[in-house]
């Protein structure tokens, strides 16, 4: 797709980084992805690259609400997942912006996901692919 919306579901996935990994196979080469999402909910955490896990007691008792990521690690991930000129965009109001975020992507025609367990003897993993 040209652009993909992703807009206040990425706090309801345990499997975050699989869930942004896949909103990249599906925006296309040069296409746009927007991302909404709900953000940590502890001030002392609001400006850190840090995910706030609500475990084993959820998020106000919300089953699907167990991983509070910040604005910054929102940024980290879908870098992490291949987009590059991620930006972090304010479009909130004062009063809300510390615990909600807007991020813009683009995904490259040439991408450079994060690798993990690249060796001799390991195969390459792209962030979020694990199956």
């Amino acid at each position: 797709f040209d652009l993909v919306w992703c807009l206040g579901v990425v706090y309801h996935n345990v499997e975050q980084l699989r869930l942004l990994r896949r909103v990249f196979h599906l925006t296309r080469p040069d296409g746009l992805v927007v991302l909404e999402s709900s953000t940590t909910r502890d001030r002392r955490l609001a400006r850190k690259n840090v995910v706030e896990l609500h475990w084993p007691d959820t998020y106000r008792g919300q089953r699907t609400i167990t991983h509070h990521p910040s604005r910054r690690a929102l940024a980290s991930w879908l870098q992490m997942v291949g987009f590059n000129d991620v930006r972090i965009e304010d479009v909130y109001s004062r009063s809300v912006a510390w615990q909600r975020a807007v991020l813009t992507g683009v995904r490259p025609a040439v991408p450079k996901p994060y690798l993990s367990y690249v060796g001799e003897a390991a195969p390459a993993w792209v962030a979020g692919d694990a199956t």
